[in-house]
């Protein structure tokens, strides 16, 4: 039995849902760039758009904010729109990390590729791909055009922003050079993280957002222009997850050896730097007073592993043998006792 809902019916549920959330204060802006620290706390919209054409919106959609993140998703459907789903599956990926979404360790543990164009390796990647390669003025034209197509209108790129993220994207900056490490990155690197870091700086606003949602949602025709942006059948979006599926069925076996070789990876990466920073601390705590070679060693072990109160404990060992040397010293420098006189 079809239930229809009316126009009357939704506003009304978007209205609940905005005046129910809004006066929420918890949580905290985004500090990792300083442009997005600032941006007003209080800013708070709802925008629906119905595959009809019809927008709902109450509060601050009209709004421009940094897009950030959600451009991911416009350039890995301009990556699907250029290549089709095989080649995106084949050089960046469709598997979640299950880490964080900036993780370098990540790569490191899926070498053979980025995982998936929704984290910042695989946006990374993506922007890489957009054709022409190597125009970078034309790529970004692309990659706006797109957006542009998706939201029904064209968005604003903020420049504060944009500089506030090349400032301060020094993690992104190991990412794409790690990436062109493993050979996959598919263009300059340079100019792929530009590209990346200023279309995560483009300027949108939630109405705009809810069209491109629109868009997805109704097989890649824009409901607000008619425009067709996307042919779902043509680029196979619609089947990505059907055939990731399929292939996680028939790979079955082979998935559970990667995940083992996952593992022993993750073990050797951890161990690795176990050594490696045991190691620093040795020599470190070797050119301190009070310490030899063992306590040194000691120490530094248990400062990797937590063991503050081990840490402790030998930085009194450590002073008190110092101490006793500076007396043995001071004996040796004056070997006579106080009031002793010589014949």
């Amino acid at each position: 039995m079809n239930k229809k809902v009316t126009l009357a019916q939704l506003q009304e549920v978007v209205q609940e849902a905005y005046d129910q959330v809004k006066t929420n204060t918890g949580g905290k802006n985004a500090d990792y760039i300083p442009y997005l620290a600032n941006v007003n706390k209080d800013l708070f919209g709802i925008s629906v758009c119905l595959l009809n054409g019809q927008t709902i919106h109450v509060g601050d959609t009209d709004y421009r904010f940094g897009i950030e993140s959600v451009s991911k998703v416009h350039t890995a459907i301009l990556a699907l729109r250029q290549y089709g789903a095989k080649e995106i599956l084949d050089k960046i990926g469709a598997d979640a990390t299950g880490l964080p979404f900036n993780s370098i360790i990540a790569i490191l543990l899926e070498n053979d590729h980025p995982s998936t164009p929704l984290v910042n390796a695989g946006a990374i990647s993506a922007c890489s791909m957009v054709k022409p390669i190597g125009d970078s003025v034309k790529k970004w034209d692309a990659i706006v055009g797109n957006i542009t197509d998706l939201c029904g209108s064209a968005p604003q790129l903020i420049d504060e922003l944009y500089k506030s993220e090349s400032d301060t994207n020094f993690n992104n900056r190991s990412i794409a050079w790690l990436l062109k490490n493993y050979n996959r990155i598919y263009d300059d690197p340079d100019m792929a993280l530009d590209l990346y870091t200023r279309q995560c700086s483009l300027g949108v606003t939630a109405l705009q957002l809810s069209v491109a949602a629109g868009t997805i949602a109704n097989g890649g025709v824009n409901p607000v222009t008619k425009k067709e942006v996307f042919d779902a059948k043509a680029t196979e979006a619609a089947n990505l997850s059907k055939q990731l599926k399929s292939k996680m069925t028939d790979d079955e076996a082979a998935k559970a050896q990667a995940d083992a070789d996952r593992k022993a990876l993750e073990d050797k990466y951890t161990e690795l730097l176990r050594k490696s920073t045991i190691a620093e601390h040795t020599a470190r705590y070797i050119a301190m007073p009070g310490y030899d070679e063992k306590l040194a060693r000691e120490t530094a072990e248990a400062l990797f592993d937590g063991k503050m109160y081990v840490v402790f404990a030998n930085q009194q060992k450590a002073n008190a043998a110092y101490e006793k040397k500076l007396r043995a010293d001071l004996v040796k420098q004056d070997p006579k006792p106080d009031g002793a006189g010589g014949g």
